[in-house]
């Protein structure tokens, strides 16, 4: 849930990075946070915190951007790395989500884990009383380079079957990246932004006093 700050005119936004073990997650957001140049607003520092046998990395931007002529909005951006063994790890970081990005394994022989954990997302955000087709959500294929363009479009079936992600106006889009290359990085992040726009800005009444 976005944090409103009405005295300070101020829109916090929480995107969480979220993927099997190994798809890319901790890669896009190191390669993210030094691909944020200074002209592209305010960063604050990479924070890595230890959370049992896994690491939870975050940190905060500000875009130079204007998102609405009277908000000023910052990202929260959050990712579980290594290990996750317990759910509630999990849910800790998922709770007051707004957006997520889904880190998922190009490679066909990996498929079934990303469906294993987009499950898993599905059920950590049940027990948080959120729905995921009510959330914006990115999907990242990542690895790219490891399998057939034309095996995406199955990989995105495997996912989505219902096909919010082709659906005009579903808050749902897919890419392709190769995230320690730095290519889909920031793409990923801009369609980020761009839905966040179309759930909050463009809806004044939900941001408006």
């Amino acid at each position: 849930m976005a944090i409103i700050n009405r005295t300070e005119r101020t829109l916090a936004i929480k995107v969480v990075y979220y993927g099997p073990e190994g798809s890319g997650k901790e890669t896009n957001l190191t390669q993210l946070h030094q691909l944020l140049a200074p002209e592209m607003g305010k960063k604050g520092p990479l924070v890595s915190l230890p959370t049992g046998k896994s690491r939870t990395l975050s940190f905060n931007f500000t875009p130079a951007e204007e998102f609405h002529p009277e908000w000023k909005t910052t990202f929260n951006i959050w990712t579980l790395t290594g290990r996750v063994l317990y759910d509630h790890t999990r849910q800790l970081v998922l709770r007051g989500v707004d957006a997520i990005v889904f880190v998922a394994e190009s490679q066909e022989s990996r498929w079934m884990e990303n469906q294993d954990t987009w499950q898993n997302l599905k059920e950590n955000l049940k027990v948080l009383q959120k729905e995921l087709p009510r959330i914006p959500v990115v999907l990242q294929c990542n690895k790219c380079e490891l399998t057939l363009p034309s095996k995406i479009p199955a990989l995105e079936r495997l996912l989505d079957p219902d096909g919010f992600l082709h659906q005009r106006g579903s808050g749902w889009v897919s890419l392709q990246a190769i995230a320690n290359r730095g290519s889909g990085v920031i793409e990923t992040f801009d369609q980020v932004k761009r839905l966040i726009i179309e759930k909050y800005v463009r809806k004044p009444e939900e941001v408006t006093v």
